[in-house]
């Protein structure tokens, strides 16, 4: 064996070492996986039954991860070993692509970045994307054996938009420099055949789901409510963030952009590099460190290796020391730990905080869902459907669980839980501007309206705002309203031409900054249930907003004691009034230091002494000040002797 050959194998076999050593799925995978295993369960393509929403932000890797996972019938360990796969066959492509002095250094570079190897599994659409990827470059700017036709480019480009929508940026320039020789006649042909499979999906997912782009398009990109100054910012402590943790991925993009070579292919590859970063920066980055950057280093590497005139040895050896230089000590980490150890995370020491919001994701999730994770934990759909009989749930409706990992509970609790994320995946929330003014990338909480929990608790819409209510009416008959009525379909044409969105607009402007305190009788809350009932929303039960309720009393009550029903793992201030005047303020904590109970306690009654000086109020005021389990709930009131 030559000792070109023999390097070219201790490379591969590192780069393999690397890749099992630090396999991994992260929560926003698992995302997919619910959407995946419910599909599997005959309940359609839904994050939550009965309601149409795209919750996963690449189809195409949905659609390959439902037929092999409906092949074993297994989750954790087919998408870890299918991902180990592409990621080989990307390297391998690579290889092929590479001049073959540069080989043996293309393979080290993909495995001492610390952004390609963390996302070369994930459980999330960058392998996929990667090996999409580099089969296009190897039928453009490539040395691949034989000239290849438009079309099969063509094809491949629109694959990988398929995967994610916004790869168009990265992909078009390169697909613009294919096709123009065609001219305008000649493109047709190639652009129709090769986007066909986008085409058919777009008008599938506006027919099935009433939109044609996912949820986290408006949760991310259209209606976070961020201005852009900030955002830009953001963007460029992403990069800034990169530089720091793993130098050899942005010094290797950098390399390639200011290199592009006189081929054409080369130009327009890195033009298509030059626009995903400038994509990148704009929307603020991401909270996963290198992720977003995982597919422009993979086209800067091919462009360095596949450099048409060989690299003199001088620089060669600059190349290789750079590398080590570079790579080494993100790369050690790596292998030592299997990254379990996050690499230069910048946290504040009092808040326990990236101080940027980025963090390494892989390294924060590998010991528990990584491959050869110390305490590896194979999530299992449907293992929490047993601990929820005392969420708060409607007759004949599945109970509603507030979440904030949305990935692993939503997967573990199975189809039988509606799941509320204020983040991401809700489709009214995610239309609404995040509620702080301190915000962390990718996690932009929203505001739960007024009467939105108990709308979706029982299937009824009991939003409180006007407005919204009309929005909400619309949106609802989009996502859950019959496939075929022409109700739905003209709710979608209403939500696709924004004729409802003054509603939505009048909501924002009126409510959604200072939540309105909610007037409530208490003979509508005078209906008792047995302890640890579930919440059901029923008799009047309600869930408490962040403007808190008033219970109004229809004259002044003079009893010692108050029956008090709160939903349990929250934290309550009770204030007495006559009129305006506070007679008393007194505190009910519910919350519970066991995570197992946290939904398991339901409805519990609690039994107040009013002092003396509270007595001949008419009115309480109720607001939850701690939300353990998310959703804080009233369900009757009533003065005792």
């Amino acid at each position: 064996m030559s000792l070109r050959r023999a390097v070219l194998l201790v490379s591969f076999l590192v780069f393999c070492v690397a890749l099992l050593r630090t396999a991994w799925i992260g929560d926003d995978a698992l995302i997919t996986m619910r959407t995946v295993h419910n599909w599997h369960g005959g309940h359609g393509m839904v994050w939550n039954v009965g309601e149409r929403v795209q919750t996963f932000t690449h189809p195409l890797w949905m659609l390959v991860l439902s037929a092999v996972t409906g092949v074993t019938g297994e989750y954790f360990f087919t998408v870890l070993w299918l991902q180990i796969a592409l990621s080989l066959a990307t390297v391998f492509v690579v290889v092929r692509v590479a001049a073959e002095p540069l080989r043996a250094w293309a393979i080290l570079v993909v495995a001492f970045s610390m952004a390609f190897l963390d996302y070369s599994t994930s459980g999330l659409e960058n392998p996929l994307t990667h090996l999409l990827l580099a089969l296009l470059l190897a039928t453009t700017v490539g040395r691949w054996p034989e000239p290849v036709r438009p079309l099969v480019p063509t094809l491949l480009g629109a694959l990988l938009v398929l995967n994610r929508l916004d790869h168009l940026l990265l992909v078009g320039p390169l697909l613009f420099g294919v096709l123009r020789p065609l001219g305008l006649g000649g493109v047709w042909r190639p652009l129709l055949i090769g986007f066909a499979p986008l085409i058919v999906w777009e008008l599938f997912a506006v027919f099935y789901y009433g939109s044609p782009v996912p949820v986290t398009a408006y949760a991310k990109a259209f209606s976070t409510g961020i201005p852009a100054g900030e955002l830009f910012t953001q963007g460029f402590s992403y990069l800034a963030d990169s530089l720091r943790r793993d130098p050899l991925t942005l010094a290797t993009i950098g390399l390639a952009i200011t290199l592009a070579g006189a081929r054409a292919g080369q130009r327009f590859a890195a033009l298509g590099v030059v626009f995903y970063l400038a994509y990148t920066v704009k929307v603020g980055g991401c909270f996963m460190t290198g992720r977003f950057l995982a597919a422009p280093f993979l086209v800067a590497c091919v462009l360095l290796a596949s450099r048409p005139r060989p690299w003199p040895r001088v620089h060669a050896a600059v190349a290789f020391a750079v590398l080590l230089w570079a790579g080494a000590l993100p790369f050690a980490n790596r292998m030592i730990d299997g990254g379990g150890v996050a690499y230069l995370d910048d946290r504040d020491p009092k808040t326990g905080e990236t101080r940027d919001g980025i963090e390494d994701e892989r390294a924060k999730n590998h010991p528990v869902l990584g491959l050869f994770g110390a305490k590896r934990e194979r999530p299992q759909p449907d293992a929490l459907e047993v601990l929820l009989p005392h969420a708060p749930r409607h007759p004949g409706e599945p109970p509603v669980v507030y979440v904030v990992a949305a990935g692993n509970m939503g997967f573990v609790a199975g189809p039988e839980v509606r799941l509320l994320d204020t983040v991401l995946l809700d489709p009214l929330l995610a239309r609404l501007p995040t509620k702080q003014d301190k915000w962390r990338i990718g996690h932009v909480f929203r505001r739960v309206p007024e009467g939105y929990v108990e709308s979706l608790a029982t299937g009824e819409n009991r939003i409180v705002h006007p407005g919204l209510r009309r929005y909400y009416e619309t949106l609802y008959r989009a996502t859950r309203g019959p496939l075929l009525s022409g109700e739905r379909l003209g709710a979608i044409w209403r939500l696709l031409t924004g004729a409802d969105q003054d509603g939505l607009r009048l909501f924002l402007d009126e409510h959604y900054r200072t939540p309105p305190l909610v007037m409530v009788q208490a003979s509508d809350l005078a209906v008792q249930v047995d302890d640890a009932s579930p919440c059901h929303f029923g008799g009047g039960q309600r869930a408490v907003g962040e403007g808190g309720i008033e219970v109004r009393f229809a004259k002044p009550v003079d009893k010692p004691r108050l029956r008090i029903g709160l939903d349990s793992s929250d934290a309550y201030a009770l204030q007495f009034l006559q009129g305006e005047t506070s007679l008393h303020v007194t505190t009910v904590d519910t919350k519970t230091t066991d995570p197992k109970k946290v939904f398991l306690s339901g409805i519990r009654r609690h039994d107040l002494d009013v002092p003396d000086k509270a007595r001949g109020y008419d009115r309480i005021r109720i607001v939850a000040f701690e939300r353990q389990d998310g959703i804080a709930v009233l369900a009757y009131v009533v003065p005792i002797d």
